[in-house]
């Protein structure tokens, strides 16, 4: 009985470990996402998965559409500040703002000043190039035009 609650206890060591190392080696570099950055708005639509750029192609048929889409994409940028301050500003001049921080190693939430948040995972930083996943929106059901988005660092 002993000889089981001994290997339970370095069994559950190790495990605590092997843990800790992996959510470490996730962990985002906050330091690297700080700072601006600007929507790769043809870059995101050419790795555009086949069915949703078909949806695209047929939202984007109308001119009117088309136009709408790009002056809330195109040139879009997004700030991520110290203390956990973000902005979005579109090439209109329309800004959202919200907070931000990091949950899980690589998941960004968002929550604006009215409770709503959005969660987006974090698939690649480097120093000149992040690409998020949209992840959960609350209070909302439709699902987002941009799966996948890709970004490149403001120079």
């Amino acid at each position: 009985m002993k000889f089981n609650k001994k290997i339970a206890i370095v069994l559950l060591i190790l495990t605590s470990f092997t843990t800790q190392n992996v959510l470490s080696q996730n962990k985002i570099d906050t330091e690297l996402l700080t700072g601006t950055w600007v929507f790769d708005y043809d870059k995101t639509i050419a790795e555009m998965d086949p069915e949703k750029l078909e949806d695209f192609n047929k939202i984007t048929s109308n001119p009117a559409r088309l136009s709408l889409i790009e002056e809330t994409y195109k040139n879009r940028k997004i700030f991520f500040l110290e203390r956990g301050h973000y902005i979005q500003e579109q090439a209109n001049g329309n800004k959202i703002e919200a907070t931000w921080k990091i949950k899980n190693g690589n998941i960004i939430k968002l929550l604006n000043t009215k409770g709503s948040g959005k969660s987006y995972q974090i698939v690649k930083l480097n120093n000149d190039q992040l690409i998020l996943i949209t992840g959960t929106v609350s209070n909302r059901k439709r699902t987002p035009l941009f799966s996948t988005c890709y970004f490149k660092k403001a120079q």
